[in-house]
């Protein structure tokens, strides 16, 4: 059995805590700091990832975007191949005139179209004309023709509708509960084509 003297034994508790010392900087400087990095090293992969996430879902939003755009396109330019061209009062009484009849809605009066800026939001390059049409119907036909009408024409709103008895003096029973009717429309006018 070797024995250690006083001044071996407390070298050799010197070189044991030197080398936990040297053990424990060496962890602190150089593992922590690898960890560290490393720590920040996955942050910096999971933001990233995020990022790539996130633009990944912008771009599948875009091409949902450029999809819906596309759609709205060929929705707005069929819809304006419809809508008032050229002279705008031709237009109206011949889109009307073809269209009253499997309604039985007699319209006996088209005002001419006082045109305007289109001035509601978002801003549109349509122009606005303003009309009224005048004409007979009974109540149930006069309904059935402004629901056709409003889903017929898309691009057009009634503003005003105003209903009166038809004249006191008619004898015909069939006359006698027909109503007068007079309506306002506004409706939107293709760019470039009305008549000013």
């Amino acid at each position: 059995m070797i024995l250690f003297t006083e001044t071996k034994r407390k070298q050799l508790a010197y070189l044991a805590a030197g080398t936990v010392a040297v053990l424990v900087l060496i962890w602190y400087v150089v593992i922590g700091a690898e960890n560290r990095v490393l720590e920040n090293t996955r942050t910096q992969i999971e933001d990233v990832e995020a990022r790539l996430k996130v633009a990944r879902r912008g771009i599948q939003l875009a091409e949902g975007f450029e999809r819906d755009l596309s759609v709205a396109k060929k929705n707005l330019q069929q819809a304006e191949t419809q809508m008032p061209q050229g002279d705008p009062y031709r237009w109206i009484i011949k889109a009307f005139l073809n269209f009253k009849e499997p309604h039985n809605v007699e319209i006996v009066d088209f005002e001419q179209p006082r045109m305007a800026d289109f001035d509601l939001h978002p801003p549109l390059p349509h122009k606005v004309a303003h009309f009224s049409i005048a004409g007979t119907a009974h109540y149930h036909d006069l309904g059935k023709f402004l629901a056709a009408f409003e889903n017929h024409f898309r691009y057009m709103r009634v503003q005003r509708l105003e209903l009166e008895p038809l004249s006191a003096g008619s004898t015909a029973r069939a006359e006698a509960e027909k109503l007068a009717f007079k309506i306002e429309l506004l409706t939107l006018v293709k760019p470039g084509e009305a008549a000013q």
